[in-house]
């Protein structure tokens, strides 16, 4: 019923660490996406002991480094996980992986001002990362929003555009509004800068209408 933090919880719960597994491999890129930065550590931390040779495992703890700021434990991680990548035979499954992993390389060089490295990592991240599922168009979305934060930061602001409209046109076809939200965000900052303020405010008004509860709340990454 797509409901994932409750079946991980039930799988946990009866004991079925397998499937746990199975699930926090399947849905971990997402459930990072959409911020489950609390519970999935949890998750891992119970599973860890019977995932030793999963190569997810060791992503996801990377990216939970990355983005709740321990940059330093992110490499040897990923190093980690590239080992047992490499000990697997080629597949759709470890191109995945690898786009996962250079991704967050390209996301820990970004926030740490080596912008020129970033974007190299992200246009790695393109070339494993295939228009095939959520989770590949998901990444894909995040690479080339990495890339556009470097192009930004570099001072390249019609690259930058360029790179949140790709990102936007992606997760807009995959139905992923968080990901819609962080990414008009990012492309309306651009438009200001190029001093395209009434399509700026339209992007704007745009974002916080998708963003607000039918409660009329709205979530922490609104910055309201």
């Amino acid at each position: 019923n797509g409901l994932i933090p409750e079946a991980i919880h039930y799988a946990l719960t009866a004991g079925d660490t397998d499937f746990a597994i199975q699930l926090i491999e399947q849905n971990g890129c997402l459930l990072l996406i959409r911020g489950e930065l609390s519970t999935l550590p949890n998750w891992i931390k119970a599973v860890e002991p019977y995932a030793r040779t999963r190569p997810w495992i060791y992503i996801f703890k990377a990216w939970l480094s990355a983005l709740t700021g321990y940059p330093e434990q992110v490499e040897p991680m990923l190093q980690t996980a590239e080992n047992l990548i490499y000990s697997q035979e080629p597949s759709v499954e470890t191109k995945l992986m690898q786009g996962a992993i250079a991704t967050a390389r390209a996301y820990r060089t970004n926030m740490q001002g080596e912008t020129t490295l970033a974007a190299r990592f992200a246009r790695q991240a393109l070339e494993y990362l295939q228009d095939t599922d959520l989770v590949s168009r998901s990444l894909r979305t995040v690479a080339i929003s990495l890339f556009g934060d470097a192009s930004s930061t570099n001072g390249d602001l019609v690259d930058a555009q360029q790179a949140y409209l790709e990102a936007k046109q992606i997760c807009q076809a995959a139905g992923d509004i968080h990901l819609v939200i962080v990414v008009n965000s990012n492309l309306a900052n651009i438009l200001i800068e190029l001093g395209s303020l009434h399509q700026a405010a339209e992007i704007y008004a745009e974002t916080l209408q998708m963003a607000t509860r039918p409660d009329g709340g709205q979530p922490v990454i609104t910055g309201r």
